[in-house]
């Protein structure tokens, strides 16, 4: 889908409409902590997303994708899980004074299975699985009957699978609970459940094979593997991945219902950048984004504070894309490659390594003025 410089305005104009209705928050309760919106890859409204922390549900998005948290309800720090049949689920670390915006993609179909045979699955996202016989657990007993299973993909070429990955790009020590920013290449769900939508889980001695699609991006030839911690919000290094001779990933995954990370460490330690983000035209809503370029890796989408500030997690020393103002016409029959799907309107490139860091908080790196 081509738009020239006659359609591109006019898209702009509805986009602006679409988003002043939908993001813009006004409330005047002042016990209010959190406030957000919850859409699909494809920028429809999804309502009904529940808010969980520490497994309880303090919240769901209402009929226009929108959720507030109240200050009794959340901390700096706590770790919220956003929910909802039929997409993968996210993971954020609560921020006083920000505004999320959750991007979700739709999880990959189910296949079923026989748990007794071994099995050798390809999803449509082109992730495979090879399965052993009797590898699965319920209530922590042997389960011997159907398996549903889907495997989603995250391509780490396609920015809006970034801004909606399972979780941001930063791992943990397990140990000394250092945090480490993160370039991927590449994010897998794997879901395995009962025909009655019970859990099930991987016995102790199993695990099961997992190959990931190829990629056009020159891969190293072993990366590390992280598995996602919905406790604490950060991956956990496993193991690692081997590239075949057809650029693929291969691996093994040990639990399921959950996320895996193909990643290498950008740096021994992320830093925090902070910008003020200014509307020449008036503010229209819109969140922004900070994605790397000479890294595959994102800190999600937030709408600036009431000083129209907004804060990011990066790796240092690389060169990062600001985008705000995502177009909406993603949606069936548009090619994963049009730039409705893989672009902000207003863009800016800054190269991090120009600029001298803050080595004990935030770095102020000015003020972008947005040409809208």
């Amino acid at each position: 889908m081509k738009y020239s410089k006659q359609t591109l305005p006019v898209l702009c104009c509805i986009l602006m409409s679409l988003m002043t209705s939908c993001w813009l928050v006004k409330d005047t309760n002042t016990d209010v902590q959190l406030v957000g919106n919850t859409f699909s890859q494809n920028r429809t409204i999804i309502s009904g997303v529940s808010i969980k922390k520490r497994g309880k549900k303090i919240a769901y998005s209402d009929k226009k994708g929108m959720f507030k948290l109240e200050e009794k309800s959340v901390a700096e720090g706590d770790v919220l899980l956003f929910e909802k049949d039929g997409y993968v689920t996210v993971s954020r670390i609560f921020k006083k004074n920000m505004k999320l915006d959750i991007f979700m993609k739709s999880r990959d179909g189910f296949i079923s299975v026989n748990s007794k045979e071994a099995q050798k699955l390809t999803f449509t996202s082109g992730i495979t699985l090879n399965i052993p016989k009797n590898a699965f657990l319920l209530n922590a007993k042997p389960y011997t009957g159907k398996v549903q299973i889907a495997a989603t993909y995250f391509d780490a070429e396609r920015q809006i699978d970034l801004i909606s990955a399972p979780s941001l790009f930063i791992a943990q020590e397990r140990k000394s609970q250092k945090l480490i920013p993160l370039q991927t290449f590449g994010v897998a769900e794997i879901v395995a459940t009962t025909p009655n939508n019970e859990k099930l889980a991987l016995r102790n001695d199993t695990g099961i094979e997992i190959i990931l699609p190829s990629r056009e991006r020159e891969t190293p030839n072993v990366v590390n593997f992280y598995s996602l911690n919905t406790e604490t919000g950060y991956w956990n290094l496993e193991s690692r991945l081997k590239i075949n001779d057809r650029n693929e990933l291969r691996g093994v995954v040990t639990t399921v219902n959950s996320a895996w990370n193909a990643d290498e460490p950008c740096s021994e330690t992320p830093v925090c950048i902070k910008l003020k983000v200014i509307y020449q035209n008036g503010n229209p809503g819109c969140g922004v984004a900070a994605s790397g370029v000479s890294y595959q890796g994102s800190d999600g989408i937030y709408t600036p504070d009431q000083n129209n500030e907004v804060q990011f997690w990066v790796c240092p020393d690389s060169v990062i894309e600001l985008g705000t103002c995502f177009l909406v016409c993603c949606g069936p029959g548009v090619p994963p490659t049009d730039p409705c799907c893989n672009g902000a309107i207003y863009k800016k490139v800054i190269d991090l390594s120009t600029i001298t860091m803050n080595p004990s908080g935030c770095t102020d790196i000015g003020t972008w003025i947005v040409q809208n």
